[in-house]
């Protein structure tokens, strides 16, 4: 298999997408929750706390962190294969300006043309997805890598990150790029 190009998915595979939602939580209920509780890709992802209340409301994508490793790693990569990012904005126009800013202020050597919004990742012209999501992993027809979580932990792939380990994944594509 010749791995040319590497789509990777932003929101809880690269950025941080659930910890800021976690906080909320706290905040309205007094009570810890980890990703161990996030059984269901499906809205509500959190009990209690409408999407309109924490990720639907200007300001929290321009907010997220990225994951440990995960930046050094892309760009280490990106000098021997295009990384592609592959997102979805919901069709909502301040998500997808955010996720640009997020992206060049720390992503700055990915070029925007190849960054694509949409949720129609098994349409985009990749070899490699790296993604949470399931129903992206089920539609991919090439390799794909998936982020472990409990909602997609009855999705098979054909390697599978464990912990946010972007160091993992980056000696997944060394042996893929050889």
């Amino acid at each position: 298999m010749v791995i040319e190009n590497i789509g990777v998915d932003l929101d809880e595979t690269t950025f941080d997408f659930f910890s800021p939602i976690f906080q909320v939580y706290f905040k309205k209920t007094g009570k810890i929750i980890t990703r161990k509780d996030i059984t269901s890709y499906k809205a509500p992802i959190v009990p209690n706390i409408p999407r309109e209340e924490v990720w639907l409301k200007p300001g929290f994508f321009r907010n997220l962190k990225p994951f440990p490793f995960a930046v050094d790693v892309l760009q280490r990569l990106s000098k021997r294969c295009v990384i592609m990012i592959a997102t979805d904005a919901l069709g909502i126009d301040f998500i997808k300006e955010e996720k640009l800013e997020t992206i060049k202020k720390y992503l700055p050597f990915v070029d925007l043309k190849h960054v694509i919004f949409g949720s129609e990742k098994h349409k985009i012209g990749i070899d490699l997805l790296f993604d949470d999501a399931p129903q992206h992993l089920e539609q991919f027809p090439k390799y794909t890598v998936k982020m472990v979580r409990e909602y997609n932990r009855h999705v098979p792939t054909n390697a599978e990150i464990h912990n946010t380990d972007w160091l993992a994944f980056e000696r997944l594509c060394d042996n893929l790029l050889k």
